[in-house]
């Protein structure tokens, strides 16, 4: 019994860790949104995006997701849900949680 309990409680504390994870990154992801937005105007462009892909930051958040720089056109292609050529918030935050979903599966 106590082994079912132990085996109960890792489980809950690994699925809370993973949520919070996702939370962070979430987070960390707006915060690259806004700080990419260079114009402010709610989207990012590709020539916003690419100035931004030698910040560490930038270099963290892709290495999180197992992306490497030079597919980084390939990722914003993805990202770019509508074909506007610009991203959106939702679709940057989004579309690099359902990336890293299937990166760590």
């Amino acid at each position: 019994l106590l082994n079912v309990v132990t085996g109960l409680f890792v489980e809950a504390a690994i699925a809370t860790a993973t949520e919070d994870k996702k939370l962070v990154l979430m987070q960390q992801m707006c915060q690259m949104f806004l700080d990419c937005d260079d114009d402010q105007s709610g989207t990012v462009s590709w020539e916003e995006f690419r100035e931004h892909l030698d910040n560490p930051q930038m270099e963290t958040y892709l290495k999180e997701l197992d992306i490497d720089k030079a597919e980084a056109p390939m990722l914003f292609h993805l990202l770019d849900g509508d074909g506007s050529g610009e991203i959106e918030a939702e679709e940057l935050v989004g579309g690099c949680l359902r990336l890293h979903g299937s990166a760590k599966a």
